[in-house]
């Protein structure tokens, strides 16, 4: 046994969402070859893939669920403790490996335990830089306790097919195996998630490959067979044309052949090289940080605080955004004035009361706002209207440059 270093996380926090059991037993036969395969789960949470195979390995950092993972697998070695440590130290192999490892976002995934992740992911030649979060160093980490020609078959976020973060990993697996196979799911495998998720098997372990399957189906179907890749693609393919990202082969061939020969074409410009592009800002509280105008004189908030802003693209015209746009929701009274705050800005009363207020104390308690210290706005150009990136109060990220010119000379604000 490890020892128990870690703390009993909530579900949100450890990430940890466990496996319906069809799910689990369908990943788990796809990655066995004989009864006498040793199976690790490196986040066995309570157990449903130990329990699918009497030879199996679960590492678990939540004592409770170890525990449970024990009664559901009596037969299995559960490990109570951090996965990362024990793939460090551990000089055994396996020839498989199976699980659905915790989506904890790079918010959460801090300190040590972040540290000695992307340490081990680095010695195996895999450099997770910004927001990684915590399933991609888990994947990394699982491939390389594999013995040669080993198999794993995991659940993913859908994050995979387009996350800048999951590149890395993806390039690690094609270098590693000799096969690789991603398994997109348009309808939710877990319900209850706002999170879509997606599978991927990896066979050949100490092979390398060329080429990456890709299936696309509707909905799970459980079964010991996988599904057979509906497209085979090419890595070299999707390393320059699709920028190291999956999702774009959801689109029918057709759209895909228009774009890579306007892509390729020398006419062509892209919008990321005559104009910054961004997500928007980031509140944390869209209805507390946005106010009416009737609001803000309520409440005598100083005007250089408030900043018009396009709350959503339910308030975007057909065509453009103008200065009269922009009036007519000041006269409709609607809740378009941001309030927008810097780190080195002296609030006056009107302001920190309302920030103090029983709607400000529950917005210090959104996950975003919990996450960011106060942020401020970017700079933008001197012509145009502006659409700003804008992380809010209680942000930690800082300024990121975004503009966008829209033929007026008003700035104001986009919310993503």
């Amino acid at each position: 046994m490890i020892k128990d270093e870690s703390p009993v996380f909530g579900q949100k926090l450890s990430g940890a969402y466990f496996t319906p059991r069809d799910v689990a037993g369908s990943l788990v036969s796809w990655a066995l070859r004989k009864t006498s395969d040793r199976l690790l789960d490196p986040a066995c949470g309570d157990g449903q893939f130990l329990s699918v195979h009497p030879n199996s390995v679960g590492v678990e950092q939540n004592p409770h669920s170890a525990e449970a993972a024990i009664s559901a697998a009596p037969w299995a070695l559960v490990h109570k403790g951090d996965f990362f440590t024990l793939a460090a130290e551990t000089r055994e192999r396996f020839e498989c490996a199976a699980g659905n490892p915790p989506f904890i976002r790079y918010q959460s995934f801090k300190g040590e335990v972040r540290r000695r992740a992307l340490e081990l992911c680095a010695q195996h030649g895999v450099q997770f830089t910004g927001p990684a979060s915590s399933w991609a160093p888990f994947l990394v980490a699982t491939a390389a306790l594999l013995q040669p020609s080993g198999r794993m078959a995991f659940v993913v976020p859908a994050e995979i097919g387009h996350a800048p973060y999951a590149a890395p990993l993806l390039e690690y697996l094609v270098s590693s195996f000799s096969e690789v196979h991603v398994i997109a799911i348009q309808n939710k495998l877990f319900p209850s998630l706002s999170e879509d998720c997606w599978l991927l098997y990896a066979d050949g372990h100490g092979g390398s490959t060329s080429r990456i399957g890709f299936t696309e189906c509707r909905d799970f179907k459980p079964g010991r067979q996988r599904p057979k890749p509906t497209t085979h693609i090419a890595v070299e393919e999707w390393r320059t044309i699709w920028s190291r990202r999956l999702r774009a082969y959801l689109l029918p061939v057709e759209i895909r052949d228009i774009y890579a020969a306007a892509a390729s074409d020398s006419m062509s410009k892209r919008l990321g090289d005559i104009a910054s592009v961004g997500i928007g800002y980031v509140s944390g509280d869209n209805d507390f940080f946005h106010l009416r105008p009737s609001e803000a004189r309520r409440l005598k908030i100083p005007a250089k605080f408030l900043h018009p802003s396009l709350r959503n693209g339910r308030a975007m015209p057909s065509k453009q955004i103008t200065g009269e746009t922009v009036e007519s929701w000041t006269r409709n009274d609607d809740k378009v004035l941001l309030l927008r705050l810097t780190r080195e800005q002296e609030l006056p009363a009107s302001v920190r009361r309302y920030l103090d207020s029983t709607a400000g104390q529950e917005a210090r308690l959104g996950y975003k706002c919990r996450n960011r210290a106060p942020g401020t706005p970017c700079q933008t150009s001197s012509a145009g209207l502006h659409i700003e990136l804008y992380v809010g109060p209680f942000g930690k990220s800082g300024p990121k440059p975004c503009r966008c010119n829209l033929h007026e000379q008003r700035p104001f604000s986009s919310c993503a």
